[in-house]
């Protein structure tokens, strides 16, 4: 979880996280 760009990326980041795992 790269928490770069604040809320917004954590949202994505999220998903993405869910994905690769």
């Amino acid at each position: 979880m790269e928490n770069r760009n604040g809320l917004g990326e954590n949202r994505n980041s999220k998903e993405e996280c869910n994905e690769v795992s």
